[in-house]
């Protein structure tokens, strides 16, 4: 997948969700200076590589949650998940229909629901489509 934001910056975001394909996930960043792959790693006319000891993002993002409450600073990050939640969504809908899709179109315009049918734990959800990009439909 490849997002574009303003300032001329680029990333490329690689993931898989079918059996029997390659099983890579990363991202990289391009803007006009280098690039990053979000690991550790910039080139460009500032070259820099962590060299410290690596720390599980997941751990980190509840100590950090933990210590602005203790600190009386909580933490409110509910913008960047509703809008990194949003470039997902979209990226999944580029990807199912090969089609390019741009924020004001899919928060004006789209009509996709990825809501279920009904709200009950025991109702049977409808069998997935196969997305074919190029065939499934842009909605």
């Amino acid at each position: 997948m490849d997002f574009e934001y303003d300032g001329d910056v680029r990333w490329s975001s690689f993931c898989r969700q079918n059996d029997k394909t390659a099983g890579r996930v990363s991202e990289h960043v391009a803007g006009t200076k280098g690039m990053s792959n979000c690991s550790g790693y910039i080139s460009g006319p500032n070259t820099w590589s962590f060299k410290g000891e690596a720390t599980n993002p997941y751990v980190q993002e509840h100590t950090d949650l933990i210590e602005s409450i203790r600190a009386g600073k909580p933490l409110n990050e509910g913008k960047t998940v509703a809008e990194s939640t949003l470039a997902a969504i979209m990226g999944r809908m580029s990807a199912y229909t090969g089609r390019e899709i741009n924020y004001s179109w899919v928060l004006k315009e789209s009509k996709l629901d990825l809501t279920p049918p009904q709200f009950d734990l025991k109702a049977p959800l409808p069998a997935a489509e196969v997305a074919i990009p190029g065939v499934t439909q842009l909605i």
